[in-house]
């Protein structure tokens, strides 16, 4: 196709946060940023094949012990951990690429209660709709390049848009409408013959134009505009 432009849609990472029972109302990931490109393997609870923040942080939130992560996008590697690793910590060994994340738990005695929308528009650029309950920010036109928009949504704490459903899909044709952009990346990941959300969980609704997906060796998804907003599947990047 001759547009090789696309508006990528970055959902605020609103699945970090989890109702659990007792008096801990949320927990909360968040990075610090003075442990970048460092890490810890002593005395992990589990080093872990991730293809994404988003599924190493669901399997930290969902294990009851593990209060922190290191996470490597390009080696797809996530490092969990029982405790809080101090900066000062001799076990931390340098190296290109990590980020380290810990949890932060909010109890409803001590903590004023926000609300996602407050949450969302707190942070610069994030819009939110409260009919999808849904934080999305749209970005500028850029080359299709999932590697580039990828560490552009985990610098947001974000994630590439999620359509699960065909009201979802209804709403991204909507706030898209007058827009420039022609293409727009989405989640779905083919593994093994079968489309994954970042999480890892199966993909069940998709919008394929005829003929689509065509490439079993192209494992991304993009939505087309041009196409009324049908599904192909794509490449890393843009091919000429």
């Amino acid at each position: 196709m001759a547009n090789d432009k696309l508006v990528p849609i970055s959902l605020l990472f609103f699945v970090r946060f989890s109702p659990l029972s007792g008096n801990i109302e949320t927990i909360e990931i968040s990075e610090n940023l003075n442990l970048r490109d460092k890490f810890s393997e002593y005395n992990n609870l589990g080093n872990i094949e991730s293809k994404s923040l988003v599924r190493c942080t669901n399997i930290c939130l969902l294990t009851a012990s593990c209060r922190s992560l290191f996470y490597q996008r390009e080696l797809h590697q996530c490092i969990l951990h029982s405790l809080d690793i101090p900066e000062s910590s001799v076990n931390l060994v340098s190296s290109t690429g990590w980020k380290y994340y810990k949890t932060v738990e909010e109890s409803p005695s001590t903590t004023q209660s926000t609300s996602p929308a407050d949450k969302c528009t707190s942070t610069a650029g994030f819009i939110y709709n409260a009919g999808e309950s849904m934080c999305y920010f749209i970005g500028s036109p850029i080359a299709v390049d999932f590697d580039v928009i990828e560490t552009l949504c985990s610098n947001m704490n974000s994630e590439l848009i999620r359509i699960d459903s065909a009201q979802k899909q209804a709403f991204v044709e909507q706030i898209l409408a007058a827009d420039a952009g022609g293409w727009v990346c989405i989640q779905g990941d083919r593994d093994d013959g079968s489309y994954k959300f970042d999480d890892g969980s199966d993909m069940t609704y998709f919008n394929w134009n005829m003929g689509q997906p065509d490439n079993f060796i192209w494992h991304h998804i993009v939505m087309v505009k041009q196409f009324n907003y049908l599904w192909h599947d794509m490449a890393d990047k843009k091919l000429d």
